[in-house]
């Protein structure tokens, strides 16, 4: 289910309307992240420090850090 206030401003981007059916389905893919900018979930993510820091040193890469405080598909990072 789409959230209140994306369901809103996509309402209000579609001329004040109500959108409905497949006018719905076209604005939400015009809205959706295109593969290519979602190319950061590629990025292998691990749960664990010390497993990153293992793998960092066996493949002779680097480790980035991301932390949250939340569950990073749901926005509430």
């Amino acid at each position: 289910m789409m959230p209140r206030p994306l369901l809103f401003l996509l309402t209000l981007a579609c001329g004040g309307s109500a959108v409905a059916g497949d006018d719905l389905d076209d604005a939400i893919a015009a809205v959706r992240p295109t593969n290519a900018e979602r190319r950061w979930r590629l990025v292998p993510m691990l749960d664990s420090f010390a497993a990153a820091f293992a793998r960092g040193e066996h493949e002779n890469k680097p480790i980035y850090y991301f932390g949250v405080d939340g569950i990073l598909d749901s926005g509430n990072c």
